[in-house]
């Protein structure tokens, strides 16, 4: 079980723009229109994260967390000074991504495992063969978008880099 995030910031953060719940107000009204901010972007925050299904509330302030991993992506992408709310952002992104990848693969073993199987009237032998086809479908997905991913995210950091390192070197010789 996870405790609901505070959406607070450390105030060394360079995307400070959250609420800071540590710092000092100088005056008491200060202080609680601070509380509400913090109190308010905390349940954006949360509501956010429901919504991601990156944590699912069980009762009371307890939520269940589906992918420990996924939580532990989201602690570190802020941890390296990225904001929680962008991160939640491309994680929503990534999810509808995935849905449109998965939908795909599905489709596809539809098409081309399961109505040819069916148009032969489901013939009992092939039984093993289809539930052998069905368990494999998400682990091979997974291996063919995780090696395209990879391929993809280095190809864009290399871009990315390469141009920053070139106009780098140019304002060195210059």
């Amino acid at each position: 079980m996870a405790s609901p995030p505070t959406g607070s910031r450390s105030s060394s953060s360079p995307h400070n723009r959250e609420c800071r719940c540590g710092t000092s107000a100088p005056t008491r009204r200060e202080a609680c229109s601070q509380l509400r901010r913090c109190a308010f972007e905390a349940r954006r925050v949360l509501a956010r994260a429901e919504r991601l299904e990156l944590l699912i509330p069980v009762g009371g302030d307890q939520y269940e967390v589906p992918s420990p991993s996924l939580l532990t992506a989201a602690e570190e992408v802020v941890a390296r000074g990225i904001s929680l709310e962008a991160a939640l952002g491309i994680f929503g992104e990534l999810d509808r991504h995935c849905d449109a990848v998965a939908r795909a693969f599905v489709k596809l073993f539809v098409e081309q495992v399961w109505r040819p199987f069916q148009r032969a009237d489901m013939p009992a032998e092939r039984w093993p063969e289809i539930d052998d086809s069905i368990e494999r479908l998400r682990p091979l997905a997974a291996d063919a978008l995780l090696a395209i991913f990879n391929r993809r995210m280095k190809s864009q950091i290399e871009a990315a880099f390469g141009e920053l390192t070139q106009r780098l070197s140019e304002r060195t010789l210059s």
